[in-house]
């Protein structure tokens, strides 16, 4: 999709193309917020499969 549509429009307009990198698994998840504040407060989202999905995405071939 990055490279056969998204970036030949970019280009054709005079803007820089994208890199991209896609991971997906599935899986339960655990979703934490820090702190109190609902506006500033810091939320994560930790599970085995998140932690694979990151994994990947470190090896990942970015599209051009």
């Amino acid at each position: 999709m990055v490279k056969h549509a998204i970036n030949p429009l970019l280009l054709q307009m005079g803007h820089d193309g994208i890199d991209a990198k896609f991971t997906s698994d599935f899986g339960q998840h655990t979703i934490l917020r820090y702190g109190s504040d609902y506006n500033r407060s810091h939320v994560d989202i930790i599970s085995a499969t998140m932690n694979l999905a990151a994994k990947m995405q470190s090896v990942a071939e970015t599209v051009k």
